[in-house]
This record gives structure tokens, sequence and C-alpha cells, in this order.
């Protein structure tokens, strides 16, 4: 940290250096995307796609430490402007596929609306190195499209999928709706079948399958 307290851009091997005390997370009942984290001020987070900042900025709050990482550089210029009064978060730009931290650096890691990016095979391959980069005990949190009937089926299903997205996204619906069906059908929504084998195979578990809709939910697992 700069005693100016602003964000830091830096490499991931220096911010994975940076934890304090261990302590086992817990767990909540609650579709609230913060609160699932019960987050305190002995963690370190990792946000994976953490875009402009927007879930960093509210956890950096209770947190010792939180990291980010994201692709586009010009998402994180926007999040340098949005976090520069805070001086407990880093930033690094770079591709999730070639993320790199040390082994027990973190006691929470997040994926929101990333893991669509990547093919089954990239999936498995991350979660597995999340599983090393939590302590013993920490949480793992995605939410994403992920879709608890085969995906061939989603043409059927249309009509169910635009009334359940259309009642939990409100009225943020019309501007989501052209990239939400833009990601089911040309990215790589995940079924929840095959998620659940990569978090299982990779040895954690899942504590918590928050179903928002038929294709998009949360999942909490546990290292």
């Amino acid at each position: 940290m700069t005693e100016k307290k602003t964000v830091k851009k830096e490499t991931a091997k220096k911010a994975a250096a940076k934890k304090p005390a261990d302590k086992k997370a817990k767990t909540v009942k609650t579709d609230s995307f913060i609160d699932l984290f019960e987050l305190n001020k002995n963690d370190v987070l990792l946000d994976l796609g953490c875009g402009k900042g927007e879930f960093l900025k509210t956890a950096a709050k209770t947190t010792a430490f939180a990291t980010g990482i994201d692709c586009s550089a010009e998402h994180l210029t926007e999040a340098q402007k949005a976090l520069q009064k805070t001086g407990n978060i880093t930033l690094i730009e770079g591709w999730l596929q070639d993320a790199w931290f040390e082994n027990n650096s973190f006691t929470k890691i997040t994926a929101k609306d990333v893991l669509r990016s990547m093919n089954n095979h990239e999936k498995g391959v991350l979660i597995n190195k999340v599983s090393n980069w939590l302590k013993p005990g920490g949480l793992f949190i995605v939410q994403d499209i992920i879709t608890s009937f085969g995906l061939h089926r989603k043409d059927e299903r249309h009509e169910m999928i635009e009334a359940e997205c259309k009642k939990y996204y409100g009225k943020k619906w019309p501007e989501l709706k052209d990239s939400f069906y833009h990601d089911l059908y040309h990215a790589h929504p995940s079924d929840l079948s095959l998620m659940m084998h990569h978090f299982l195979f990779t040895g954690f578990n899942v504590l918590q399958i928050i179903k928002h809709t038929s294709c998009v939910c949360t999942i909490v697992a546990q290292k």
C-alpha cells in the first residue's frame, strides 16, 4: 500500500503474498450475493473477473485485503477510479486462464458472470487452481449462467427462460436481455451436473446451490 492509499496494479505473485491470519469461513442461507461471503476483517478475498470493481468496492469495507483480476484494461481503469480512496485492494490485468497465486493465499474467492467465457475444460482447470489458492475451510462462490436442464433443451424452454429472467432481473432485464441471450447461445454456459463434477472432483464440498432461475444459479463451495 502506498501512503496515499491508491489502488495498485501489480503481479499476482506479489498480491498473493499479502495474507493475514487464517479464519475458517462460514455460510449463511441467503440469496444476497455479498451476504453469502460473511466477510470479516481477517478475510483475504480474490475477485475473478472483477470488471469495474463494483463488488470489490463493497467488499473492501469489511476485508483485510482484496485482489481483483480482469482481462479488460478499460474495466480496470474504471475500477481504479472507483477504488482510488481504498488502500487494501490490488488490481491485476490478465486472463483467468493464466492466473497464478501462491497456494493457501485466500479465504474467499468469487467468480460472477465470468465462467461463461471458458469452455468446459478451462472451467475444470480454473476450479482446480482455486482449490489450491484457498486456505482450508475457504469459500468459492460462483454465480453464472448454469442451467438445471440440458443445454440442448434451451430452445424448447425459451418462453420459460424469458418469463423467469424477466421476474428475476426485474427492471434491469431489458438492458441485460441481448447480452444474456448472446451468452446463453454463443458463449459457454454451464450445465449444473458438469459444474458439480468439477467441484466434487477437485475436493470441494458444495454447501449450497441457489437456483435464481432454471438457467441462473449461485454455487457456494467450501475447500
